[in-house]
């Protein structure tokens, strides 16, 4: 801003020039008031910021920020719900965790004794959870299927056989689904004794 020559000569000309002198940076050493781009003049601006900007910059960021994060947040679950795997009927489901079922005895429906200990192959979808809280359910269809063998039928390899598919088929029935495959995959028999 170019200096005014003169003194102003009206009342309203010299409030005009004592607004505009206000309004002017104070000078530098070696400097006048106006001299904003000349060497050695004072360039700062934030040393004379008022404190309420600086406190409203500071919430637009922490605002800025938090809806950073929400948004953030939201796209992750977004990507886990709606992008997670999904297997169609006949679809190769990767293996998951191991479960032992633990030992049943229980008498054959022709009188004999039978000891198993089984152990449930899950998927990788299943929920361990779900099949340690459904042990007791589990454990109440094992019976009743190895209850309704007989002797006869299990000394046979092909009888255990179709046991195990028959144990196999009530547990995928108690246990449903996880992703659309089934939570069980194999059972397998530990121990097998017949008396």
């Amino acid at each position: 801003m170019p200096e005014i020559a003169s003194a102003p000569s009206t009342p309203a000309a010299q409030a005009a020039a004592a607004r505009l002198a206000a309004m002017r940076p104070p000078a530098a050493p070696g400097g006048h008031a106006g001299d904003a781009g000349a060497p050695g003049a004072a360039t700062t601006k934030s040393a004379t910021a008022p404190p309420e900007a600086d406190k409203a910059k500071r919430k637009i960021s922490k605002k800025a920020i938090l809806i950073a994060l929400v948004v953030l947040a939201a796209g992750y679950v977004a990507k886990t719900k709606l992008l997670k795997t999904h297997y169609a009927a006949g679809q190769k489901v990767p293996l998951g965790a191991i479960v032992p079922l633990g030992t049943i005895t229980t008498n054959l429906s022709d009188g004999h004794l039978a000891q198993v200990s089984l152990s449930l192959q899950l998927t990788a979808p299943a929920s361990t959870k779900l099949v340690a809280g459904d042990q007791d359910m589990l454990t109440a269809t094992a019976v009743s299927d190895l209850g309704a063998q007989t002797y006869n039928g299990l000394i046979l390899p092909a009888g255990r056989a179709a046991l195990r598919a028959q144990l196999l088929a009530g547990f995928r029935a108690d246990l449903g689904t996880a992703d659309g495959a089934p939570q069980v995959a194999a059972v397998y028999v530990t121990q097998f004794i017949l008396q």
